[in-house]
């Protein structure tokens, strides 16, 4: 799968509250910080409420003000 596939994954994951799919994601490489169509990963579990799979973000790097794109 390449990287424009594997971080649109995420961000559907992370959207729907797929905790286990979002965390083989992240361990297999894809940036948490990443951005797809104005949605990063974190954006989408906040949307989301996906509290866990925030948490589980933070933890792994994303960064919670990134300011304007």
């Amino acid at each position: 799968m390449n990287k424009d596939l594997k971080l649109e994954a995420l961000i559907e994951a992370c959207g729907y509250g797929l905790l286990e799919p979002a965390k083989r994601l992240i361990d297999d490489g894809v940036n948490v910080n990443g951005y797809q169509d104005n949605l990063s990963p974190l954006i989408a579990s906040v949307y989301g409420q996906n509290i866990a799979l925030v948490e589980l973000l933070v933890k792994s790097g994303a960064i919670i003000n990134q300011g304007e794109l």
